[in-house]
């Protein structure tokens, strides 16, 4: 028997992109044991959209992603936690994937190959490289994004979850884990948005993940936080 997973996504105004994930996992039943959105402190629609899904758990919390995971996590039942952005893009296909490819290999955490929403070439070639690097240094330097994170939920407590004091709270966090435990980056993918490079220049961004990956590289997370952006709606994120 495959284990139960709980879903977790963090919104803060995201009136226009979570109802399409929202649909496409309420088409990906399968396995599926609750679906948990934390809002934090939207002003625009989103909670009221959220009160059109009937069978997902909202809860409030203060805005801040490591907080509102952490929220999720606290009341989430399934045996599997799978983090997912609010605009992220997830095929009840992919879905499945992703599930299957976790459990097969036993692994106890794991980052999915991110594919851009975009039409760029230049932007799904950038994706590609970080990957790439993800995949071969996974055993090394444990590397990944929260955009899209799956853990044990009894591995994600015993490490605390993430630290609400880092900025980039979701690679530290993947970094402590896959030094004590299995992570691995996964064939399988989940769509991520890339609005980030649409907003900034593919320029601009490309050099400030580089500029990160140093710090990331390593290991100075604390002094990563110098380096601030906004991240969809949240400030220094």
């Amino acid at each position: 028997m495959k284990p139960t997973v709980s879903i977790i996504i963090p919104v803060l105004n995201e009136e226009h992109v979570f109802p399409d994930l929202l649909d496409d996992l309420l088409a990906s039943t399968d396995h599926i044991h609750e679906i948990i959105v934390v809002d934090g402190g939207s002003t625009d629609r989103s909670r009221e959209l959220l009160l059109s899904y009937p069978s997902v758990v909202m809860l409030q919390e203060q805005p801040g992603i490591a907080r509102q995971r952490n929220k999720g996590a606290d009341i989430a039942t399934g045996e599997i936690l799978l983090f997912l952005d609010a605009d992220s893009r997830v095929s009840p296909k992919q879905y499945q994937e992703l599930i299957d490819e976790f459990t097969k290999r036993h692994l106890h955490a794991a980052c999915p190959t991110f594919i851009p929403l975009t039409t760029s070439l230049t932007i799904k070639r950038i994706y590609q490289i970080f990957n790439t690097i993800f995949k071969h240094t996974s055993k090394i330097v444990p590397s990944g994004a929260g955009m899209a994170f799956i853990i044990y939920r009894d591995i994600f407590h015993d490490h605390t979850g993430f630290d609400t004091a880092m900025l980039y709270e979701d690679i530290e966090f993947i970094r402590r884990v896959g030094k004590r435990h299995r992570y691995r980056t996964l064939k399988a993918s989940v769509h991520v948005s890339d609005r980030r490079f649409r907003r900034d220049g593919v320029y601009n961004t490309f050099l400030l993940y580089l500029k990160l990956s140093v710090f990331f590289a390593l290991g100075r997370f604390k002094q990563a936080n110098a380096v601030t952006y906004k991240y969809g709606n949240y400030i220094n994120r």
